[in-house]
């Protein structure tokens, strides 16, 4: 993630370090969190859309993902997926299973 201030912020050797961590592999899966917090991140996806052998992930706060430079570079190569918080009924759901949610909630105290 691009949040650890221990992450570089130069482009190049972002792209440097995964092209290391790649050499080798028959696939990758690159997954980059925050990506938006890198100065020119659009320069280093599209250097790594070259190779075939690997399936990039992008995630960031809001649209700022989703940059003009970004469709720009990758027109077709991009599909976004906006995900959403949960609502605290499907956090239940997936916390304690779709039957017992409903009896946690009726088990809560009310409120005064």
């Amino acid at each position: 993630t691009f949040d650890d201030p221990a992450v570089p912020r130069d482009a190049q050797t972002v792209y440097e370090g995964i092209i290391s961590r790649m050499e080798g592999q028959e696939e990758t899966l690159l997954i980059l969190d925050e990506v938006e917090k890198l100065p020119h991140f659009e320069k280093v996806i599209d250097r790594l859309f070259l190779y075939r052998h690997v399936d990039i992930y992008l995630s960031g706060s809001g649209r700022s993902v989703l940059t003009p430079a970004l469709k720009k570079l990758l027109p077709g190569r991009i599909q976004p997926l906006f995900v959403f918080p949960l609502s605290y009924r499907e956090y239940l759901s997936g916390r304690m299973g779709k039957s017992s949610h409903l009896n946690y909630i009726r088990m809560m105290p009310q409120s005064q």
